[in-house]
This record gives structure tokens, sequence and C-alpha cells, in this order.
């Protein structure tokens, strides 16, 4: 059984890298929260062999056929590109795209102010 590390990924989501810093694409840090729904709704859409119009940003992701598997994949992605842990419950406190989207970029930008020291 191949570990997951091993499964590579899409062609069409090393595209939508946040942290690619060739000119076509952002850095995740200074991402907004538009381009990290739409990042999570490519990778989403690729592993359920979906365009990214046919995904529902407020559906609870379990019910549009997101498997255990695929939360796993999703978390370490998140984890690697948001150079970030998320913690255990994390799919079980915010379980839409939207939902997640909005965490993660709370959570970029309110690390970017610790970084730089702007407690505002």
């Amino acid at each position: 059984m191949p570990r997951i590390h091993d499964v590579p990924i899409d062609k069409r989501l090393r595209n939508t890298d946040l942290r690619n810093t060739e000119g076509d694409g952002m850095e995740a840090r200074t991402a907004t929260l538009t381009e990290i729904r739409d990042w999570l709704t490519d990778y989403l859409a690729a592993k359920l062999e979906r365009s990214p119009e046919e995904m529902d940003t407020t559906e609870n992701l379990m019910h549009s056929g997101v498997d255990s598997l695929t939360m796993v994949a999703l978390g370490l992605s998140i984890e690697e590109t948001f150079e970030f842990e998320i913690e255990p419950d994390f799919f079980g406190r915010f379980s839409t795209i939207d939902e997640v989207a909005k965490a993660l970029h709370d959570r970029v930008h309110s690390s970017a102010q610790e970084a730089g020291g702007d407690g505002a």
C-alpha cells in the first residue's frame, strides 16, 4: 500500500502552489482569502476529478465526497504550503472550503503580524 507521500501530486496542483516565487504564483503568507479559497477548491476538485466550478465551497467536505485519505492529504498539503501545523481536530472545526479558507487566512495573517511585531 503506497504511503501518502509516495502519491504524485497532480500537475494541475503544482501550478497552484502558493509558495511559488517564479512569477506565476504567490507567497502563501501574503495570499488573500479568495486566493486561498481558490487554491483549496482547485486542490479538492483535482482530487475528486471534478472541475473547480462543480465544487460547492459551502458544502461539508465529507458530504461532497472527500474521504479520510483525501482529508489527510489536504492537511499535509496545507502544512507544507503554509508552513505551520494544523491541529488534529482542524477539519472537525472547519468543515467547508469557505471555513477552511477563512481559518487559514486568519492564521496566516495573524502569524505575519506577530512576526512583524505589528500588534494592530
